[in-house]
């Protein structure tokens, strides 16, 4: 797949020595290159704007993932549990909730953890199913990853239910507040299976310059209306979904 980027400098010396190091693992040299490939894929992607001109390619990018797993996990549970104690069930949608947080360099749905399960309402409060997982949600992932391509940091979204009252409320905290209007989503979208939401978040992020606080639509047949809170992290989306519940 085809890169748009100019930061490619080091590209070959990463390739090889991926290769070399693939190698000195004992793997066979068509796995070795296989490997080298897909990582030097990451490097290109998350390339390095370092300086003037052409940056370098970034060989941490696939070790910070990795990394950060432990960290993203404790911080969905953290910001849970601030979820939890505030007693916000008024704000989960019939389709229930979920709060997902990204790794650093997010590529695909197994680079985000949710909860498996989703959030739901008991009574005031929410109760969380499962705990936190990679791979858990399509639907919080597709948000925040379309999101990512235009802001790497904004790494985390939850959704709520929708109302006009709370779009007002939100536009009164002097929020950047973002909608798309399902009807104008083309047919082949709709019948593609996970594709409504990426096409939503990115009609809306490819004409604003900053990554808005709140992105929310109507519904439409079979598709409820739905707010979702856009955040770096999970305790800034929670700040958000927060102060909605409070005002």
């Amino acid at each position: 797949m085809r890169i748009d980027t100019p930061h490619t400098h080091g590209t070959g010396c990463v390739f090889s020595a991926a290769i070399a190091t693939y190698l000195a693992m004992e793997l066979e040299i068509k796995e070795a290159v296989e490997r080298a490939k897909n990582f030097i894929h990451t490097s290109i992607r998350f390339g390095l704007p370092l300086g003037k001109g052409q940056g370098p390619a970034n060989p941490f990018a696939r070790f910070a993932r990795e990394h950060e797993k432990y960290r993203v996990l404790e911080a969905l549970k953290a910001s849970l549990a601030r979820l939890q104690k505030a007693g916000v069930g008024d704000l989960v949608p019939e389709v229930q909730s979920n709060l997902g947080y990204a790794l650093p360099f997010a590529e695909t749905h197994q680079d985000v953890a949710a909860f498996s399960g989703r959030l739901v309402r008991l009574g005031n409060g929410i109760v969380s199913v499962n705990g936190p997982a990679f791979g858990a949600s399509r639907h919080i992932a597709t948000i925040i990853l379309t999101t990512m391509r235009h802001e790497p940091e904004f790494r985390s979204a939850m959704n709520i239910r929708f109302s006009e009252g709370l779009v007002r409320q939100c536009k009164d905290q002097g929020w950047k507040v973002c909608s798309f209007d399902r009807n104008e989503e083309p047919q082949d979208i709709k019948e593609k299976e996970g594709s409504s939401l990426e096409w939503g978040t990115e009609s809306v992020l490819s004409k604003e310059t900053r990554i808005p606080d709140i992105i929310f639509d109507r519904g439409d047949v079979g598709k409820e209306p739905m707010i979702r809170v856009l955040g770096r992290t999970p305790d800034e989306v929670v700040d958000k979904v927060l102060e909605l519940a409070q005002s």
